[in-house]
């Protein structure tokens, strides 16, 4: 009784400092807004549709963004920390959705994977789905910043699911805390822990071999609940809709391309329609190696087959695509469910 009690002073004694530490964060006149990684969801359509854009830098030090803006449509915001002064990755690309009006909002930066409380220099975009727009961004600064926030930061960073990047091979990066991999933090833990028991059971080995044991398990057990989340989603995904992530069906398209060039002596020559990101047309000439796949949206006399994917801009009540074709279109072969369309062409 008397150590549970000894046990509870000591935790109200911290509590109260604690408290006062975090209250900041609990109290902010503008709405927070919590920033999602921008490959974990097709962005093709808001990249296609996007009329007029700006983008620039923004320093300072802070786990908030203040943006104090106005416009009359909804704005959608892209930022990403910077590498040095003028490169990003674009895997680190994140994006939130700013209403309609002239609210002032906040954005927590702490949501940014690799954010830690040194860093201080982030590449902003805004896209608008107007050609017009009166769209203003009065005032952009980066603010807070203390004991608390940091701790509640790499709190969340521990906790947070290992987000999926998107490549040519698919991989976990790992996760991290505070801008410092999980690994290095993990391993510094450990090796303390494992000194600390080993003093303390009297410079027993067997003691110190099993916290290193159980160490290590924790970190296998994290690695493992990532990677079998994304497989389980992925799987069903596959299963259900035949989709796979960013890439949705076209894998499906590339397995049916594959079949129509066994189907034929002269090889296919076919050409990748779209106007957002290159990825999928990339990725499409990597699964149909060595057909040729051309990915600058020309079309000659030997394209046989054109991929539309669904960025591909179609102006209203008409049938051109961003791609000029359809004078020799000979006929649909099939449309999917993501809306990408796979056409046959006659020869010029």
């Amino acid at each position: 009784m008397r150590y549970t009690a000894r046990v509870s002073r000591i935790f109200l004694r911290l509590a109260v400092p604690v408290a006062f530490l975090l209250l900041p964060l609990a109290v902010s006149a503008q709405e927070i807004y919590v920033p999602r990684l921008a490959l974990d969801s097709d962005l093709s359509p808001v990249i296609a549709g996007s009329l007029s854009s700006a983008d620039g830098f923004v320093e300072g030090k802070g786990p908030l963004l203040r943006l104090t803006y106005a416009s009359v449509v909804p704005l959608h915001m892209f930022i990403a920390p910077m590498i040095n002064a003028t490169d990003y990755n674009p895997g680190d690309m994140y994006a939130v959705d700013l209403p309609a009006g002239s609210e002032p909002a906040e954005i927590d930066l702490t949501a940014l994977t690799k954010w830690s409380p040194g860093m201080k220099r982030y590449y902003v975009s805004f896209l608008s789905g107007g050609s017009e727009t009166d769209a203003e961004i009065q005032n952009i600064e980066i603010h807070g910043g203390n004991i608390g926030s940091t701790i509640m930061a790499a709190g969340r960073h521990l906790f947070q699911p290992e987000p999926y990047w998107v490549s040519n091979v698919h991989f976990l990066r790992g996760r991290r805390v505070l801008g410092v991999p999980l690994a290095v933090v993990g391993g510094m833990l450990t090796i303390v822990l494992t000194a600390v028991v080993f003093v303390w059971k009297k410079k027993r080995l067997a003691p110190a071999l099993l916290s290193l044991l159980l160490c290590a398990l924790v970190s296998q057990l994290l690695m493992a609940t990532d990677a079998g989340r994304l497989a389980f989603t992925h799987t069903k995904e596959w299963l259900t809709g035949g989709t796979f992530a960013q890439p949705q069906d076209l894998y499906l398209v590339a397995a049916d391309l594959e079949e129509a060039q066994q189907d034929v002596d002269v090889p296919l020559s076919i050409t990748v329609c779209f106007d957002a990101s290159d990825y999928e047309a990339k990725l499409l000439r990597y699964l149909l190696a060595p057909v040729n796949v051309s990915i600058n949206q020309t079309i000659n006399e030997k394209t046989s087959h054109i991929v539309v994917l669904p960025s591909a801009k179609r102006d209203p009540g008409e049938e051109t695509e961003t791609c000029d074709f359809q004078d020799r279109v000979e006929r649909l072969e099939k449309t999917y469910p993501s809306g990408t369309r796979v056409y046959a062409l006659r020869h010029a």
